[in-house]
Order: C-alpha cells, then structure tokens, then sequence
C-alpha cells in the first residue's frame, strides 16, 4: 500500500483559527509492481503569503487584497518524470484569505477560512 499528503496552503495552521490554510489531500491505494520499477515521488510545496503557489500545482493567491496566501501543491507517484503518467495523486490545500477580521454592519466577523480538505 502506498499513502501520499498533499501540501497545506499557505497561512495559519492553527486549525480552530477562524482564517486558516486549508489542509492538504490524502490518498491510499495499492500498487503492484515488477521488481525493478523506479516510481518518481513528487512531493508538494506548502503555500506561502504572497502570489506564487506551492511546488507541483499550489494555486496563486488573489493580489488585490493584502496577506492573502497561495495554495499548496499536490504529492504524486508518477513511473517516469512525465506529469501524464502520474499513478496517484494528493492534492494540495487551499490558501487562506488575509488572516484578519472585518467590520460588518453589527460588529466584527472573521473573514472566512481558506481551503478545505
């Protein structure tokens, strides 16, 4: 059996924070080989404060508005280097939004969470 995580999103990994990264996937198989095979491990990046996403597919943040942070990239398995021969896949998890809170009408409210897993 194999078992693979993808990379968080970028911002706080405080999960009971209102404003949080999104956790990254998980995936579980099997996978029977011939002795000899050479699997490539792709290994995602975490998502960061900023526009670029993490290594191997992070999502890019939204610019126009401040703090906010990239998603993180997916882990795969592949049997050669070639994106299209990838055998499993975990994908990464969303970036939070800015980390702050805004004022409504009736008060403070937390901004909303980034991804999900």
């Amino acid at each position: 059996m194999i078992q693979l995580w993808g990379a968080q999103g970028g911002g706080n990994a405080d999960q009971s924070q209102g404003s949080h990264a999104g956790l990254g996937g998980y995936a579980k198989g099997d996978i029977y080989l011939t002795a000899g095979t050479t699997l490539y491990v792709y290994v995602g990046g975490a998502g960061s404060v900023g526009t670029s996403g993490g290594w191997n597919g992070g999502g890019l943040s939204y610019t126009g508005h401040g703090g906010a942070h990239s998603g993180g990239g997916a882990t795969d398995v592949r049997l050669d280097d070639n994106i299209y021969n990838r055998i499993i896949v975990a994908g990464g998890g969303g970036g939070a939004d800015d980390g702050g809170n805004c004022t409504g009408g009736l008060g403070s409210h937390n901004d909303g969470s980034g991804g999900a897993v």
